[in-house]
């Protein structure tokens, strides 16, 4: 079987679920990798930025998650969740932006934080 120019996106509305997809930078990826990120830190990442790119699923908007939610994404822990939330954060590359205006048990709001990515892979494409 010849396998040159077969692409890795697979239209799934073909077997009958929503299709679901963003356009993804090879050296957004290249750049998160020397960010030395946790496996967790990185799953919840791509798995929040890509869903707030998918401007059909999102329209671009913060998306709220629990840490149930964030949890069952990441494959993990609530408190692994927590730490890593944090993290990413501290190293702005996600927004909570309703941290100080939820109330009760809402759900945060979440998404990347694109001003700081766009500027450190400006950066990190000129280095290169």
């Amino acid at each position: 079987m010849n396998y040159e120019n077969k692409r890795l996106y697979v239209d799934v509305s073909k077997w009958g679920a929503p299709t679901r997809y963003v356009t993804f930078s090879i050296d957004l990826l290249d750049w998160l990798i020397e960010q030395n990120l946790s496996t967790i830190e990185m799953n919840l990442f791509l798995s929040i930025a890509m869903r707030y790119d998918n401007a059909h699923e999102s329209q671009r908007k913060p998306q709220g998650y629990s840490y149930a939610d964030l949890a069952e994404l990441g494959r993990c822990s609530k408190n692994a969740v927590i730490n890593a939330i944090k993290n990413l954060i501290d190293k702005k590359l996600l927004r909570c932006v309703n941290k100080d205006e939820r109330a009760g048990r809402g759900k945060l709001l979440y998404m990347p934080d694109i001003e700081n990515i766009h500027n450190a892979l400006k950066a990190y494409v000129n280095k290169s």
